[in-house]
């Protein structure tokens, strides 16, 4: 009998699938976007391996990365891709640049080896590079549209990389354009903050099909890989021993709403308490903290 499919795949990222009601919808693109250092290659080898535990083989397309140098950046985390390569578990493609340009032309090919080898997860690391070969806006984004419609072909769930650009703005983009024709956009950031820390943040900006928090939220990576900061802990949100402005501000005009009164009131009912917009299991970031 075959294997029944959940609707749902395990990012593999703890405390994440708690933000995104239980993980990525199955068969859908999800664009990770981050600047250099934040990450963004671990968490998608971090969502091939943990489909692999689930029993899902995975394919890792690299554009910009040799093989012996992918390998060896994996095993401080504890993933041994040979050995899940030789199991048939695990496959690694690399597309030299030279090559690109006839990804779209070769993706049947990389389908028959899809359909052979029963593979249901593929992380393209990353798009950046073929995006290169476009430098005119609307040629690159022909081609990337193009590209997407190939990928949707395999009917597996895909996560794909890219360089964030977005610097300031209040919008995460990449230099690919491809979170456009994506279903999901992750971004991932790593920034200094107000009190000189170096933070790592994870936000769910755009899921199609599934509710999410909004917001971004204080990750960690360590020889374990990505996961939420403070998962698994009762840990409230952060808190610093000068409270900003702004919250001051905004505690002194509550105050001065409380009318006065002169006379004892009935005991009013004790209000239900809102339930929180975030788990309390993982770290909200303030706009304040950056």
């Amino acid at each position: 009998m075959a294997k029944i499919l959940s609707a749902k795949v395990k990012s593999g990222i703890p405390g994440l699938d708690e933000l995104t009601g239980g993980g990525f919808n199955r068969s859908s693109i999800c664009s990770v976007i981050g600047p250099t250092g934040s990450g963004r290659t671990t968490f998608a080898l971090q969502f091939l391996v943990n489909g692999i535990e689930e029993g899902e083989n995975g394919l890792l397309i690299s554009f910009d990365q040799q093989k012996g140098n992918f390998f060896a950046n994996a095993l401080p985390f504890g993933w041994d891709l040979p050995e899940l390569e030789q199991q048939k578990k695990f496959v690694f493609i690399e597309y030299p640049h030279n090559e690109l340009e006839h990804f779209i032309e070769q993706e049947g090919a990389i389908r028959d080896l899809i359909d052979s080898l029963d593979i249901k997860r593929v992380a393209i690391d990353s798009i950046t590079p073929f995006a290169v070969l476009f430098p005119e806006s609307d040629e690159r984004m022909r081609n990337l549209m193009k590209l997407v419609q190939a990928l949707r072909k395999w009917n597996v769930t895909i996560m794909v990389t890219a360089e964030d650009i977005s610097a300031n703005s209040s919008v995460p983009r990449s230099s690919s354009g491809i979170e456009s024709f994506s279903d999901g956009l992750i971004h991932l950031t790593f920034e200094r903050t107000a009190d000189g820390r170096r933070v790592r943040a994870i936000e769910v900006v755009k899921l199609r099909g599934c509710a999410h928090q909004h917001g971004a939220f204080e990750a960690k990576l360590d020889a374990s890989g990505f996961s939420l900061a403070g998962f698994g802990e009762e840990q409230q949100y952060a808190q610093h021993d000068q409270a900003p402005a702004q919250q001051k501000a905004r505690a002194g005009a509550q105050q001065e709403q409380v009318p006065q009164q002169k006379k004892p009131q009935a005991k009013a009912s004790p209000q239900p308490e809102q339930p929180p917009t975030a788990s309390k299991k993982s770290k909200k970031l303030r706009k304040e903290e950056f």
